[in-house]
């Protein structure tokens, strides 16, 4: 469990670490955009938010996605 744990905070972190690499340019907090769903994103089958971490993974997912 220890390493799985580990594992989840490695990728999080290089996450991070990428984004503040490829620098700013024309990112805008997701809280300053319009539409509910950037600010909170759900889990798509029981429709709860997302909390803590999870909710910066996926914002940075979704920048990086598009």
């Amino acid at each position: 469990m220890e390493s799985t744990r580990n594992d989840i905070y490695e990728r999080v972190t290089a996450q991070i670490i990428q984004a503040l690499e490829r620098g700013a340019g024309t990112y805008r907090m997701p809280w300053h955009r319009t539409g509910g769903d950037t600010f909170a994103p759900l889990n798509a089958q029981s429709r709860k938010p997302y909390r803590g971490v999870n909710v910066l993974s996926l914002w940075a997912a979704a920048d990086h996605y598009g």
